[in-house]
């Protein structure tokens, strides 16, 4: 009885390992292409700011005038290795720049930076 009840115990605990590189994994980033899949709102591609950089808008309503994009509700700006996200951004497509409204973030770059605020002015060609 007591080998019995330690196979089972350690059949467990086997199959449990097995499982567990399948969780870990799958909270990994999303490669783009998954995340295009996967996005909720509308996405949008503008003109590359940096030669060979996609800009990738995603948000709930978009506006276009012209140059300027008005974004609101989960906005995310995906450009280089950098995020943008904001509650409202309005982007101008010539100038690069993106004035964000609201929770303010902005993740990414070489040294994985995150920062936080209520409203920021962001060029993303300088």
């Amino acid at each position: 009885m007591i080998s019995r009840t330690r196979f089972l115990i350690t059949a467990a605990f086997v199959c449990h390992l097995l499982l567990s590189p399948r969780l870990v994994t799958s909270q990994l980033l999303a490669s783009p292409n998954q995340e295009a899949a996967t996005s909720q709102g509308s996405s949008a591609t503008g003109p590359p700011t940096i030669p060979g950089e996609e800009v990738r808008i995603e948000a709930i309503t978009q506006e276009k005038d012209g140059s300027i994009y008005k974004l609101r509700g989960h906005v995310a700006i995906r450009y280089g290795s950098y995020t943008l996200y904001a509650d409202e951004i309005t982007y101008d497509d010539n100038t690069g720049e993106a004035t964000g409204e609201g929770h303010v973030v902005l993740d990414g770059g070489p040294t994985d930076e995150h920062i936080e605020a209520s409203h920021a002015n962001y060029n993303l060609r300088t």
